[in-house]
């Protein structure tokens, strides 16, 4: 027996813009990895968070924290529709 479902997969990095001598352009630095995965039908969802660089995070959590806050905003806005 075979039973298809569609799922949705959200991902979404937080990242940081880091100045670099010389340079024009500004050096990007990943920090936390963001995904969700919403069931068929909305039954079910999950939202994971993966803090790549700790140090680079702590020293920039409040903006971090808010990338993370308007990802689960975003998963929430699919959840809704559905």
């Amino acid at each position: 027996m075979l039973e298809t479902r569609s799922d949705i997969t959200l991902s979404g990095t937080s990242y940081i813009e880091k100045a670099v001598a010389g340079a024009e352009t500004k050096m990007r630095t990943d920090v936390v990895y963001l995904t969700a995965t919403i069931n068929s039908g909305s039954i079910s969802y999950s939202v994971n968070k993966t803090i790549q660089d700790k140090d680079t995070y702590l020293k920039n959590k409040e903006s971090c924290d808010k990338d993370i806050a308007e990802f689960e905003a975003t998963v929430m806005s699919y959840i809704q529709q559905a």
